[in-house]
């Protein structure tokens, strides 16, 4: 399996965690000060973010920061053993 850029982990993780709890683009955009283009070349691997960056995101999705780096497969073995017990 190809191993993904940061970028490209870190959008795909945030489009995931926006969707996943019902955050239109634009309106998540406009939350964050940005424009619904910046969110796009974000999500898509684009956009070079620093760790200010990274703290307005994982504030936004209220979650931890780390958790914007979960690959898919840690991310649902983790959701898995949470829902078991």
């Amino acid at each position: 399996m190809k191993q993904l850029s940061a970028a490209a982990l870190l959008g795909q993780n945030v489009q995931r965690l926006r969707q996943a709890q019902g955050l239109d683009a634009a309106l998540f955009a406009k939350g964050l000060g940005w424009s619904e283009a910046s969110l796009r070349a974000l999500e898509e691997g684009r956009l070079d973010v620093d760790l200010d960056t990274i703290d307005l995101l994982s504030a936004a999705l209220n979650i931890a920061p780390h958790d914007l780096f979960e690959t898919a497969e840690n991310a649902a073995g983790r959701l898995a053993l949470k829902r078991s017990g």
